[in-house]
């Protein structure tokens, strides 16, 4: 396994030690491994609230590694380039892991940036590449050029299927739905997706979507996202020194995620929002990423956030923050005429703030909790 550049980070680091030779030098495990020790703890994003420390189980890594390999076809002629950080699950349990497994090779760049990824990612030779939700957008307002093409990558892993995207850049977009406590549990290899779905769920799970009252709906209904194993540990053992919230989490004995989606009548689930983040207007249920969504679609919007604003009775404004994009001048009305015609009337912002920044959580997704 190859792991950036050893030179560079030769200058930065006092040593370099070969993944063998470390295993040589730690000797044998005093004690074996079993699939239900607690082998890491990953600290949720905390964009609606603190975040919470998830234990891992060795059983749960092995399953979202070997769940990964599966949606992407990994092997040992690939390599993986990922440029998140390695507390987060994508790089670790996602990158790490599968390439320790499969062989192949892991590489690392410092931090995501829009200009160079793609350099980066040739200069690599990467097969598979890591995203999350907001990189395909960030890499789609980069001026079209040859490093579009030039790179050997086939599939990128995790976003929304986008056929622009795909076509400009020749590859595949992966996508499936996981979070830290249990890992990949609805997810469909590549040719089995169906644009804007997350896909079936992973034969090891069963998934449901429950009303507030925990009672499964209908399909084509919207309600909580609710999942439990078929297999024993292969999701958390709990929240670290927070025995009330898996409690709460883990109640009517499926674990409840916090997301809203729904189920078709092809079995397909699809995810709507966070319920924390869901927006409640004119006894509409509105989703803030289909908002967010259309305005990112503007060429002088750099990033957006919806959240609600109290209203009258209980329900909710819509309140929408806005990023320009460098050196562009956006004005507020203008933009919200732009707006209306490409939502539903009930969907559009009331209040609209052109900011200079957004508040980010350290894996870059929008803090919520900090402008709610």
């Amino acid at each position: 396994m190859s792991v950036g550049k050893a030179d560079a980070w030769q200058r930065e680091w006092k040593r370099v030690v070969a993944f063998e030779t470390l295993c040589t030098e730690i000797g044998p495990a005093p004690h074996p491994s079993h699939f239900l020790d607690v082998c890491a703890v990953t600290f949720t994003s905390g964009t609606t609230g603190p975040s919470k420390g998830v234990t891992i189980t060795q059983g749960q890594a092995i399953s979202t590694a070997l769940t990964f390999s599966f949606l992407v076809g990994l092997g040992a002629d690939d390599t993986i380039y990922t440029p998140l950080p390695l507390f987060h699950g994508m790089a670790t349990r996602m990158g790490m892991l599968p390439t320790m497994l499969h062989g192949g090779r892991l590489v690392l760049a410092r931090r995501f940036s829009g200009t160079r990824f793609w350099s980066e990612v040739i200069e690599a030779d990467a097969t598979v590449a890591h995203a999350i939700f907001s990189i395909p957008n960030v890499l789609m307002r980069q001026p079209p050029g040859p490093q579009d093409r030039a790179h050997r990558v086939t599939r990128m892993f995790n976003a929304h299927y986008t056929e622009a995207f795909m076509q400009r850049f020749g590859v595949k977009l992966v996508e499936a739905f996981g979070i830290s406590e249990v890992g990949l549990f609805i997810a469909s290899p590549y040719a089995e997706q169906v644009a804007g779905s997350a896909g079936r769920p992973h034969p090891d799970w069963e998934v449901a979507i429950v009303d507030s009252d925990g009672f499964e709906v209908d399909d084509g209904e919207s309600g909580e996202i609710v999942c439990r194993p078929r297999r024993p540990g292969i999701m958390m053992r709990g929240y670290l020194g927070q025995a009330e919230r898996t409690v709460e989490a883990t109640r009517d004995l499926w674990y409840h995620t916090g997301d809203i989606g729904h189920l078709d009548a092809q079995g397909y689930y699809w995810f709507l929002d966070r319920a924390k983040e869901r927006i409640r207007r004119r006894g509409e249920n509105i989703s803030s990423m289909e908002i967010e969504n259309v305005v990112r679609v503007h060429p002088d919007v750099a990033d957006v956030a919806a959240v609600a604003h109290p209203a009258r009775e209980g329900e909710d404004d819509i309140r929408m923050l806005v990023v320009p994009q460098p050196g562009a001048r956006l004005d507020a009305a203008v933009l919200h005429a732009w707006i209306q015609p490409r939502l539903p009337r009930y969907m559009v912002p009331r209040y609209l703030e052109i900011v200079p920044s957004l508040p980010y959580t350290a894996t870059n997704k929008v803090e919520k909790s900090g402008i709610m």
